[in-house]
């Protein structure tokens, strides 16, 4: 097991995969972002993945993300063969333990440990997501890049929402008021946060058989970061800079990495001020991504 919450681009690398990550604080003072990756002790082509984000308005927003890490991966190692054999009852029933864990924590000591967060199992060519919260899953396969879930906000509902405060004057700091009351009404989904008693079935499970990669973005990136523009980096990036580049571009605009990748520049949309994360998992000689 690894955990990260500071800058570091490859994290694991061999013949098979390589796992890169980078996490970074922003213009925040502290990163309650937390990324981690476990290979399962006795099953080597079975690796776990998770993105953590520590809400900054609760006190204790960086200990509900490290609390979820450690859970979910706690429970991972201990899996017995046979557990595979329902991947995304296992998966469910492990995110959701450790939401009930946080929850009765955040009781039974009236803390605020709480995070939105992913956690990923990957099988050989397969992998298994559950998110709870706005962290993006994306995937790539034969050139192609899929976004595996819609939950909660998105660039383009963010964008709007920005438009309109600039439309009505409003400052940046009503975001976060007017983005409640989207979760719930205009998205049709509400704002799902781990330490909160939430409610997960087995719907919210996504599997995809054949990948290339697959990237976890937190809300800091993925919100800051048209799809197309997501796309062009990811295709045209060497894979070790990937989260690094997606970084740069969420948090300034363009990537210092890799100043030859063309961004659409044609949204006029606000920089990213909150903490940002990537992991991703790219399978060794991936087919060629088409440019």
């Amino acid at each position: 097991m690894k955990q990260i919450n500071d800058k570091e681009q490859i994290l694991n690398r061999n013949d098979e995969f390589i796992i890169v990550g980078e996490t970074d604080k922003g213009h925040q003072e502290q990163n309650m972002d937390l990324i981690s990756y476990a290979i399962h002790p006795k099953f080597s082509n079975v690796k776990l993945l998770i993105l953590a984000d520590g809400d900054s308005k609760s006190k204790d927003g960086a200990a509900g993300a490290q609390l979820f890490c450690d859970q979910v991966e706690n429970q991972f190692v201990r899996l017995q063969e046979e557990q595979f054999n329902n991947v995304e009852q296992t998966l469910l029933s492990m995110v959701v333990n450790a939401d009930k864990f946080i929850s009765k924590f955040n009781k039974a000591f009236e803390s605020e440990c709480i995070a939105v967060g992913a956690a990923v199992i990957i099988i050989d060519d397969t992998f298994y997501c559950l998110t709870i919260g706005d962290v993006r899953v994306y995937y790539t396969y034969n050139g192609e890049i899929q976004k595996v879930n819609n939950i909660g906000t998105d660039y383009d509902a963010l964008k709007m929402y920005h438009d309109e405060l600039k439309r009505l004057e409003l400052s940046d700091k009503s975001l976060s008021k007017i983005l409640t009351n989207m979760n719930s009404k205009d998205m049709q989904t509400p704002f799902r946060q781990i330490g909160r008693f939430t409610t997960t079935t087995d719907e919210d499970i996504h599997s995809v058989s054949g990948f290339d990669s697959i990237f976890i973005m937190s809300d800091g990136v993925s919100n800051h970061i048209t799809d197309e523009n997501k796309a062009r980096v990811i295709k045209n990036v060497d894979p070790v800079l990937v989260p690094k580049s997606l970084i740069e571009v969420a948090e300034f605009g363009h990537t210092l990495a890799s100043n030859h990748i063309m961004l659409d520049e044609s949204e006029d949309f606000v920089l990213s001020q909150d903490n940002l994360s990537v992991i991703g998992y790219v399978r060794s000689k991936p087919k060629m991504l088409k440019r």
